[in-house]
């Protein structure tokens, strides 16, 4: 099987759909798979990868707008992971070539207009347009299903977590007296949402990761006696160690579609304090690690110190990439054998 990847992120760049795409890639191999690439001109190139020009993203700088391209090679099923040119690519590119076309919703865009200046509306349109043509469209999450699903009145959602890879984790059974946040550093994470809770419970919080809000983030801290650090970016290493050391991984943001630093959190043996509005409450609420003020936010952090590490690796052991890899497998397998991209 010969499976083409379209995506508007991708090396140089590190987020969640990069991460996602080489663990898919190289597990998908592992199933006699063969993976191909189109991404915006930048990445880093390999004999695999197939790159399209594109005009800088001035907004946020790392990132790039893909413009349209055509393809000249057989496949037999088409993924995208983005939402721009590359996707509308794969699209022609599959009706073309009569093959099915699936998409993942790995970025709620419709919640980052302020990025472009469009009305929310318009982006919602938008996206209706976008995968409404796709035979299938995965949401990583029933909380972006459901924002989702409202927004667009889309009937093609199916629920498909992204996956992590559990053995890239270490961990520890010594804790030390710390919050952690990792992510882009962007306004729509809500990092500062819980700046003015930190001083009660005597916990400093530190901030890995790079973004054009920093400094508007490192303004707001000073606005509290907390200790809130920013550490930038931090390799891979060094991050491993903060995810198995760190008292709890804390998590605010509505816009993250999945959060799947939540699932290295606890593939680490750490647990996550969550926000209500997000999508890792879903599992957060069973675990009584699910804050919405002050009171709750205390409450939550010390029913985090209290769950066994065995229960969080136990949860990231579902989302594992080899667990997940047989759950793609099938389903390309499924649209293949059974047509079933044809009747949906």
């Amino acid at each position: 099987m010969k499976v083409l990847f379209t995506t508007d992120s991708y090396h140089p760049n590190v987020d969640g759909v990069v991460r996602t795409i080489d663990l898919l890639e190289k597990e998908l191999s592992n199933h006699g798979i063969e993976i191909y690439i189109l991404a915006p001109e930048g990445s880093t190139v390999k004999e695999n990868v197939h790159t399209t020009k594109a005009l800088p993203f001035l907004p946020y700088p790392d990132y790039k707008i893909p413009l349209p391209f055509e393809l000249e090679f057989e496949v037999d099923l088409i993924h995208n992971h983005g939402i721009s040119a590359t996707a509308w690519s794969g699209l022609l590119f599959g009706r073309k070539k009569n093959v099915p076309v699936i998409g993942t919703y790995h970025t709620d865009v419709i919640d980052a207009t302020h990025y472009v200046n469009l009305p929310k509306e318009v982006a919602a349109q938008y996206i209706r347009a976008l995968y409404k043509r796709h035979d299938l469209t995965l949401s990583p999450s029933y909380f972006t299903l459901k924002k989702l699903v409202k927004r667009t009145k889309l009937r093609n959602v199916f629920v498909f977590p992204n996956p992590i890879d559990t053995k890239e984790f270490i961990q520890s059974e010594t804790k030390k007296p710390f919050l952690l946040h990792v992510g882009r550093v962007v306004k729509e994470k809500n990092i500062d949402l819980i700046f003015p809770y930190l001083e009660k419970i005597g916990l400093p919080l530190y901030v890995v990761g790079k973004g054009p809000a920093l400094e508007y983030y490192k303004e707001i801290a000073q606005q509290y006696k907390a200790e809130i650090h920013f550490l930038g970016y931090v390799p891979d290493d060094e991050l491993k160690e903060l995810y198995a050391k760190a008292t709890a991984l804390v998590f605010n943001s509505s816009f993250d579609t999945q959060g799947l630093v939540c699932y290295e959190a606890l593939a680490s043996g750490t647990p996550v304090v969550t926000y209500k509005e997000t999508a890792f409450a879903e599992i957060a609420e069973k675990l009584g690690t699910v804050f919405w003020d002050e009171l709750s936010f205390i409450r939550a952090v010390k029913k985090a110190t209290e769950i066994p590490q065995s229960k969080l690796l136990s949860i990231a052991k579902k989302y594992d990439i080899k667990n997940m890899g047989k759950k793609f497998v099938s389903l390309y397998q499924l649209l293949l054998d059974r047509k079933l991209w044809k009747i949906l």
